[in-house]
């Protein structure tokens, strides 16, 4: 054989094996069912894992965390926790813990409004399944309830997972940061894949890394917070940033001219009555933006604002004008956004 030909065999063999070796892109948009709402997954890369495999991946961690987490299951760690009368340290898994530890954080800073043993005083105000007051509490059994309302009262301990509260009648509940928490689960699975490009979504808390298939990178819309337009008022460019919104425009009540949120200030024990329509953060991590927009929606829009001010939280607001809505957003919002 000549050189020539041996040259050009040499070449194909090469042509051949570097695509064996190489995986095709594939390009994945899976959704499915988890905490009581819909989870939505898209992601691409040249990776050799099918479609079905992952979504089994991700079905079965988010089956976990809801073990964890839901207070809807009897048997869920957080479940057994509320039901415990045990006072002391209890072990748990490292995402319980961690949850709890963001939250109590979360607590802090916002001024106590995001509290995670919050159920009690939801509870207590009896909201029936037309939105309205069954009966309101009165202020002697509000207060009694408010002696054991506080996340101040839930312990942590990162090093050894381990949780305990004060009194053995205090609950907690973190169905304003799990979706979130759950987002950041879904995308630390992705990363461990090898992933580089996706968009997770779990009932409107996403997170977005990298571009679409086409290069561009990942825009999200903001819903303007009227159930009956189904309109988006802004959109958002994502990449390495998560975005969550909360809001008061689908669970509310008015009575007598005043409008009230099935939104409970833990602070007062009240629902909260404020013009504050929705309230939209960017943030690092989905779990944070998640208890984020629940505790910018209690503060409202003029100590919310403060708030992410001294704190250095991207917000958007829309608050009530009106007929209409007013747009306000804080100096890391516009430094994120460019608005």
């Amino acid at each position: 054989m000549t050189k020539q030909r041996i040259f050009f065999s040499l070449i194909l063999t090469a042509v051949f094996v570097y695509f064996l070796a190489t995986p095709t892109v594939n390009s994945f948009h899976i959704t499915g069912k988890t905490m009581g709402t819909i989870y939505s997954v898209s992601v691409w890369g040249k990776k050799s894992i099918k479609e079905d495999q992952l979504k089994k991946q991700i079905d079965v961690k988010l089956k976990d965390i809801n073990a964890i987490v839901s207070t809807w299951i009897k048997t869920s760690e957080i479940s057994k926790f509320n039901l415990s009368t045990f006072v002391h340290g209890q072990n748990v898994s490292p995402f319980l813990a961690d949850m709890v530890f963001q939250s109590k954080a979360i607590h802090t800073q916002s001024q106590g409004v995001f509290d995670i043993t919050i159920a009690p005083l939801i509870d207590l105000w009896g909201f029936d399944a037309n939105g309205r007051i069954t009966k309101a509490p009165g202020k002697n059994h509000l207060n009694k309830v408010l002696s054991y309302i506080g996340a101040d009262k839930i312990h942590v301990d990162m090093a050894n997972n381990t949780i305990k509260k004060d009194a053995r009648y205090i609950t907690i509940n973190l169905s304003a940061i799990a979706k979130g928490g759950g987002v950041d689960a879904v995308v630390m699975l992705l990363k461990e894949q090898g992933f580089t490009n996706y968009l997770v979504e779990i009932g409107g808390e996403v997170y977005a890394r990298g571009t679409k298939q086409d290069s561009t990178l990942w825009r999200v819309g903001i819903e303007t917070p009227d159930p009956m337009s189904g309109t988006i008022n802004s959109v958002v460019t994502l990449n390495n940033t998560a975005l969550a919104t909360s809001g008061d425009y689908r669970n509310y009540f008015e009575e007598n001219g005043v409008r009230y949120s099935h939104i409970i200030n833990p602070t007062t024990g009240k629902p909260i009555s404020h013009k504050l329509a929705s309230a939209s953060v960017l943030a690092s991590s989905t779990s944070l933006a998640d208890g984020w927009a629940t505790a910018m929606m209690v503060l409202g829009e003029k100590k919310g604002m403060e708030i992410a001010t001294k704190n250095n939280i991207a917000v958007f607001m829309l608050v009530r004008d009106g007929n209409t809505f007013k747009s306000i957003y804080s100096p890391k919002w516009v430094e994120k956004t460019g608005k």
